[in-house]
């Protein structure tokens, strides 16, 4: 059951959850009333930074219904949603969409579309549009039941200062349709000119534009717990939450992320830190949510997390998919990027690596460990499949007469008659690939490379030491022929 809390400022009770609503916490109340009241109420701190940077991460998730998002602090959003109306079917399946993800987030808002952005905001701040069966009143869609809609709110709903509210009241002015009947000219003479240009933009008389949100290159999100969790894999319900969100950030960017990095935070401890990465740049908020739990199974907290944030590193842009005329093929032989992330997150990322090549003829360091990275995932657990023209390329510096399986030791050979044996004299076929390198850094080698071929047709990479002892030995084992 969730505690009572209950946010506070100025040493009054600002707001709270529904368990301390139900123990008779009001706002308003002061806090050492509210204390007296219910001894087991959390009180935090009103965060005007932390409400900030909620916003702006509710903007850019909010892209994902619309290109033109502002920011209206301290906490509203505005979208243009007229060209989105035809993607998402129409005004009331928008509204509700939008107000399905903004409660699967753990936020409560409120949903008005109307003709304009102003009065949008006045009639969601009025309290109309609280839930998605309020949808017809909450949609506007004309000007002409935008100002019956207006009309019916108190003055207050304008924002007027307490001077002009008391001089709207000597007036015998209750409702905002009584204030739009009288003549413009002596609005303006009375409350000025601000005034009437602010009427003007809510009826639409007047454009009102307003400045677009560009969302940030990374995401970065924090979320309090109400109580401390001991176990680590209980924090995975707060976990979707944040991983969520990110998922709608990187949906409006049309990106991808690699590397995701954790901090739980303790009362008394320096902070847990995890760090996920994917093979290809990902956005799915499932993909990401699977390799978290994989590795909360098996951390151990050294305290109780009271605090979890998230942040990424710079978003990838996701290319677009061309679409096959036919199925594609379920034997393609791609790499599946999503069983390498679950491999490197349950066994560790030291347990799954990469291999790149490296400036150095000598095989045993002509190659060196990297983090995997495979074709970005265009679409949930999807890899972007390659076209005719971006064929799968050698690396630079990497030869097709080398093996890629190098044996941890070169194994030294028997000789019969001059030639190395395994299991039958081998045949060495013609021409060798010599190396003889290194002098400079301590690791000297001067070796002749065959591939040899054994009684049983197996491809093998062996030398001969040109130095030392002049012996034979195994250094690799080719895989299937090529074709040719």
């Amino acid at each position: 059951m969730q505690p009572p809390i209950a946010v506070s400022e100025h040493e009054r009770i600002l707001a709270r959850n529904a368990a301390a609503a139900r123990l008779g916490i009001l706002p308003g109340l002061p806090d050492a009333a509210a204390r007296a009241l219910v001894a087991e109420l959390r009180i935090l701190p009103r965060k005007p930074a932390a409400e900030r940077a909620a916003l702006a991460r509710l903007g850019a998730w909010a892209m994902a219904f619309s290109d033109q998002v502002s920011l209206a602090p301290p906490a509203a959003l505005v979208l243009e949603a007229g060209r989105s109306l035809r993607l998402f079917g129409g005004a009331a399946a928008l509204r509700g969409r939008v107000l399905e993800g903004i409660g699967a987030l753990g936020w409560r808002a409120r949903c008005v579309l109307a003709p304009t952005p102003g009065a949008a905001l006045v009639l969601a701040a009025a309290g109309l549009g609280r839930a998605a069966e309020d949808a017809d009143a909450a949609i506007i869609q004309d000007r002409a039941a935008l100002r019956r809609a207006l009309a019916a709110l108190p003055v207050a709903a304008l924002g007027f200062t307490a001077a002009e509210l008391d001089d709207l009241q000597r007036m015998g002015l209750v409702r905002v349709g009584e204030l739009l009947r009288l003549p413009r000219a002596g609005l303006a003479e009375r409350f000025g000119l601000a005034r009437l240009a602010q009427l003007e933009r809510l009826l639409g008389e007047r454009p009102d534009p307003r400045r677009a949100f560009v969302p940030p290159q990374r995401f970065r999100a924090s979320l309090e717990l109400p109580a401390e969790v001991p176990d680590a894999p209980a924090l995975v319900f707060a976990c979707r939450r944040l991983i969520d969100e990110l998922g709608g950030f990187l949906f409006a960017r049309q990106a991808g992320v690699r590397q995701l990095g954790w901090r739980l935070h303790h009362a008394d401890l320096p902070a847990t830190r995890l760090r996920l990465g994917s093979a290809a740049p990902a956005r799915d908020p499932r993909h990401w949510l699977d390799l978290l739990r994989e590795r909360l199974d098996r951390l151990t907290l050294p305290a109780p997390v009271r605090a979890i944030s998230l942040g990424s590193e710079p978003v990838q842009p996701l290319a677009a998919r061309d679409l096959p005329l036919l199925p594609d093929d379920p034997a393609g032989t791609a790499p599946d990027p999503v069983l390498l992330d679950r491999l490197r997150a349950r066994l560790g990322a030291a347990a799954v690596q990469g291999l790149a090549t490296a400036p150095d003829h000598r095989p045993e360091r002509a190659t060196r460990p990297c983090e995997p990275e495979l074709p970005a995932l265009d679409a949930p657990g999807r890899q972007r499949r390659r076209t005719p023209q971006q064929p799968l390329e050698v690396p630079p510096g990497a030869r097709a007469d080398r093996p890629l399986w190098l044996l941890a030791e070169p194994l030294p050979l028997a000789l019969h008659d001059g030639r190395p044996c395994l299991d039958g004299p081998l045949d060495l076929g013609a021409g060798c690939e010599r190396i003889d390198t290194g002098w400079w850094d301590g690791f000297a080698v001067a070796r002749d490379y065959y591939v040899a071929r054994s009684a049983d047709g197996e491809r093998l990479w062996v030398y001969r030491d040109l130095r030392g002892s002049g012996g034979w030995f195994l250094h690799g084992v080719f895989g299937a022929a090529p074709a040719g």
